[in-house]
């Protein structure tokens, strides 16, 4: 394995992100908290220097292409050292003391999560609530579209890199070349955030409010400014913008491409999007009337209000954005149920959301449909499609072995947090929340709650799942291999 290239490439990505903190930086200084405008600058300093002396090692001598096995490697080792760098901040500026404390914060930052084990968001420094929400921005789309941008060093690692972070079967390219697919990737990201900032301010926010909110909706993180998330903002036009844009979010980023084309049609073929949209609607019927009729509810009486609180924490949970504005562990227990099975679930395949993703589950269902029509008509020969593209029996078959290994890596965390002495209930739900990059989830880390009463060994299994989640899991794994490492 050629490591001088490999690292190389890190080291630009660590560039890029080094110099990011300037705009934290910039907040801490205008804040006046110099301290924390100290943190970053050290950290600039390490990203920057030591991202430039990696970066060193590119020159046409040292690497051409990268081979398939480089780009997984490439992928997963520029994830880890990102996530790691990015805790620096935290403990340098004594904002978060504790090493596990500061690298979750820090992995869920990046890893578009959301979960946090601050016990008081408000009482942070306002430089360190701009770089939570710029690492959300960063993680979401942003260090892949970095990737994308380094097509020239990465070769046809480059297109497995792609493939890593969009799988093929999530839909088509969007382009016939991934460098144009990394253009339009930006272009939907920078509009979308441009876009949903304005109207976050004119509907009454802040503009630092606006900025942070928009880093974490636009990228499907959890990151919020206050301590009961996003249950201060009782503005309807405010919610009603954000369930809109958490539920873009969720969308693949080739159908945004094809609308932005004008290509309407498209929404009603992509059988993916309309899985996304039914299953969606339909729990937000089911939630909203739960809410409305139950007895001494706040929404009693209140349809739109009811309708507008179960669609902000259904799409908030499928989109695996993870805001709340009301504590939805206080419900019924088929609302709540719900709500598991989203997390689950996740949204669209292409996107910047996490979960096992809509598509598969769609692909499997339609397997399981298949196989009972086959069972009615043995001697048939049948091939089903998503769409107008059949679907091959290896394509089934990943989607399985993802399946088995997902549910796998679920049930192991979940067994090393009860097995410190978490309830059951708290470690199943964290397991999945954070395998599927939500944030919240039920017993001790609630909507109401937060991650800090977890031991110090919890945080770091947890960080490391929420990366095993945010890059599809094969690129973790393979790189535990002995085989990855033979020549």
């Amino acid at each position: 394995m050629r490591l001088k290239g490999v690292f190389g490439i890190i080291g630009m990505l660590l560039l890029v992100v080094g110099v990011s903190t300037l705009i934290p930086f910039a907040v801490a200084l205008y804040e006046h908290e110099t301290k924390v405008a100290w943190s970053f600058l050290a950290t600039m300093t390490l990203m920057v220097g030591g991202g430039g002396a990696l970066s060193f090692f590119i020159n046409g001598k040292n690497i051409d292409e990268l081979s398939y096995r480089e780009g997984i490697f490439t992928m997963g080792c520029g994830w880890l050292m990102v996530c790691i760098c990015g805790a620096f901040p935290y403990l340098i500026s004594g904002a978060l003391v504790s090493v596990p404390d500061a690298l979750f914060e820090s992995f869920s930052g990046f890893t578009t999560t959301g979960a946090t084990i601050a016990p008081s968001v408000e009482a942070m420094p306002k430089g360190i609530l701009m770089w939570r929400a710029l690492t959300h921005w960063l993680g979401g789309i942003g260090i892949i579209v970095m990737f994308l941008s380094m097509l020239p060093f990465l070769g046809i690692g480059g297109v497995q890199v792609y493939r890593l972070e969009l799988p093929e079967f999530f839909g088509e390219r969007v382009t016939p070349r991934v460098k144009e697919t990394a253009k339009v990737l930006c272009t939907a990201y920078f509009l979308f955030t441009f876009v949903l900032f304005w109207l976050l301010f004119l509907g009454g926010m802040t503009a630092f409010d606006a900025v942070c909110h928009t880093f974490t909706i636009v990228a499907s993180g959890g990151f919020a400014n206050y301590d009961d998330s996003m249950a201060s903002y009782t503005s309807p036009f405010l919610q009603w913008v954000m369930i809109v844009f958490m539920f873009l979010t969720g969308m693949n980023y080739a159908v945004h491409f094809k609308l932005l084309q004008g290509k309407l049609k498209t929404l009603l073929r992509d059988e993916e999007f309309l899985f996304y949209l039914l299953l969606a609607a339909l729990c937000t019927f089911i939630i909203s009337g739960y809410l409305a009729l139950q007895e001494g509810s706040r929404f009693s009486g209140s349809m739109e209000g009811a309708f507008r609180t179960s669609a902000f924490q259904v799409v908030s949970i499928m989109s695996t954005t993870g805001l709340c504005t009301a504590d939805y562990t206080l419900w019924a227990m088929l609302p709540q149920a719900l709500l598991l099975v989203l997390m689950f679930v996740g949204g669209c395949g292409g996107s910047t959301s996490g979960g096992f993703k809509c598509i598969r589950v769609l692909l499997l269902l339609k397997c399981a449909y298949n196989e009972l029509l086959m069972l009615l008509h043995p001697r048939a020969v049948r091939r089903f499609k998503l769409g107008r593209s059949p679907i091959s029996n290896e394509l089934v078959g990943s989607i399985l072995n993802y399946l088995i290994i997902y549910l796998c890596a679920l049930l192991i965390c979940a067994l090393l947090l009860t097995a410190m002495d978490l309830d059951l209930l708290t470690a199943f739900s964290s397991a999945l929340s954070c395998i599927s990059c939500v944030g919240p989830a039920f017993g001790l880390a609630g909507a109401a709650a937060d991650f800090s009463q977890f031991p110090g060994f919890a945080k770091i299994v947890l960080s490391l799942v929420m990366l095993l989640g945010r890059i599809e899991i094969y690129a973790v794994l393979v790189l535990l291999m002995p085989a990855f490492w033979r020549e």
